[in-house]
Parts: C-alpha cells; sequence; structure tokens
C-alpha cells in the first residue's frame, strides 16, 4: 500500500487526470504487472518486436512518437532512442522511472497531453450533474505541426473510452446508448488522428477481451464496433491470470499489430 502511495505521489500528471482517476488507474496498472509480471513477458516482448519492425521501415528518422507510452513496458525506448533523433512520449500520466530515463537518453521528450481531447467537456459532466450539450470533439494537436517519421499508438486504444465512460456514467445523466456512441467516437478519433500523421503508423491494440472459465469462454469487444485493418500480427496476453481479478477465470486479450498503409 505505501509502494503504491509513492508511485502515485512521484508520477506526473495534470490535476484534471488525477481528479478523473488517470493516475489511480496507472498505480493499479503498475501493481497488476507487478503481481504477474511472467504472464505478461510474452506480451511485452511481441509488442516490443513489432514496434521495432514497423520503425524499421521508416525513412525519416528525425521523430518518433509513441501515444498511450505508460510505463513503457511494451516500448524499446533505448532502441528507439538510438533510431531516432527524437522521440516523444505522450501521455497523461508519466511514471518517475520513465522521466529518469527519458533524461538518461538525453533525447526522449515527455508530453502531457489529453489524447482524446473529450476531458473537460467529462470534468464538466461530474460538476454540473448533468449533460453538457453535444459539442465535437477534437484531438488536441500535440506535436505543434511536427511531422513525425514514424508513430506507435501503443496498446492504449481501447482503454480510451473506460475513465471517461466511467465517470459519466456516474453522473446519472447519460443513457447506455449515449456512453456507447460516446466511447465508438473517442476510439474513431484517435484513428483518424493516426492516420492524418505522415511516415510509418503502426497500432497496438486489443481486439477481444476474453473471460476464460474452465467450461465457458465469453467474449467482450473493446473497440465498440470500430472497424480496422487487418492485423499483420495477433497474439494473446493473459492479462489477469486467475486468481487476479476472478477466482476461477483467466482474463486474456487479443492483441493485434496494424501498420497503416501509406496515404491509408
Amino acid at each position: 500500500m505505501i509502494q503504491e502511495w509513492l508511485w502515485n505521489a512521484l508520477a506526473t500528471s495534470p490535476s484534471t487526470a488525477r481528479h478523473l482517476g488517470y493516475v489511480r488507474d496507472f498505480t493499479r496498472y503498475k501493481a497488476r504487472w507487478k503481481r504477474n509480471a511472467q504472464a505478461w513477458a510474452p506480451h511485452l516482448d511481441h509488442s516490443r518486436e513489432f514496434i521495432l519492425h514497423a520503425a524499421h521501415d521508416a525513412s525519416d528518422t528525425d521523430l518518433a512518437v509513441v501515444a498511450g507510452s505508460g510505463l513503457c513496458l511494451d516500448v524499446p525506448l533505448r532502441e528507439l532512442s538510438g533510431a531516432f533523433r527524437e522521440v516523444l512520449l505522450i501521455d497523461l500520466v508519466h511514471p518517475w522511472e520513465v522521466a529518469r530515463l527519458a533524461r538518461e537518453l538525453g533525447n526522449v521528450r515527455l508530453i502531457q497531453a489529453d489524447l482524446t481531447g473529450a476531458l473537460g467537456g467529462v470534468q464538466s459532466a461530474m460538476d454540473t450533474g448533468s449533460p453538457p450539450a453535444d459539442a465535437p470533439r477534437q484531438v488536441p494537436d500535440v506535436l505543434h505541426g511536427r511531422q513525425p517519421g514514424f508513430t506507435v499508438s501503443a496498446n492504449t486504444l481501447s482503454l480510451l473510452p473506460l475513465i471517461p465512460m466511467e465517470r459519466l456514467w456516474a453522473t446519472g445523466a447519460y443513457s447506455d446508448t449515449y456512453l456507447e456512441k460516446f466511447a465508438e467516437g473517442l476510439i474513431a478519433d484517435h484513428l483518424a488522428w493516426l492516420r492524418s500523421l505522415p511516415g510509418v503508423r503502426c497500432l497496438l491494440t486489443d481486439l477481444t477481451w476474453l473471460s476464460v472459465g474452465q467450461e465457458e469462454t465469453r467474449a467482450t469487444n473493446p473497440l465498440h464496433g470500430v472497424e480496422l485493418p487487418s492485423p499483420l500480427r495477433f497474439w494473446n496476453w493473459k492479462a489477469a491470470p486467475r486468481p487476479e481479478a476472478h477466482p476461477y477465470r483467466d482474463v486474456v486479450h487479443t492483441v493485434g499489430g496494424i501498420i497503416f498503409e501509406p496515404g491509408r
């Protein structure tokens, strides 16, 4: 408990993100990785290998961007730092270990940003207790016009709607139908942002969440129906081996690696 409190205190994040629960969820994620490091290892290895495979095709090595960098467990940060002149790590929460490694490498910069463009509206809804008038969301221009040669969205796409949906649901002012469309929109917006960038764009994402028991497997679509190009690679990630989330069931995520074709 004391260790998790320290992780929370040392992580850098905007006050809005702390209020909405992003730092809390970050510490829970880190603790889950610590408890299940062996089960997570193949997934993290596959993720790092896929990122390096995609980055190898980048002809412009001036700038690499990692969206959803988190703990960088799934990001080959040292290798990217060696291959590109500059690396930008974009997330709402940056742990102290990543900040320390960025300083050590010298050409890695941390950017705190809301990749959904929706958190201001979510905070407003929580403050007022009622839904604000619908307004178009826009993923913020966190790159300020810079043109990356390589961008990866790293195992973050399916997570983008989770906390915003949870907070909006708690107000009691939103229907399930509204929240489902809201989640679909956040995912579609992130994909549109990724596709809009130049250079090599790749995506690592959960495709299916499975709850696996001895006699039954239940599947959930974490992308809320948004369609993706066919992944180049698939693997299973035992994200919560029993009894982490359930005494008799494993939580397994099917993960896909996608590289977007030029101009698409």
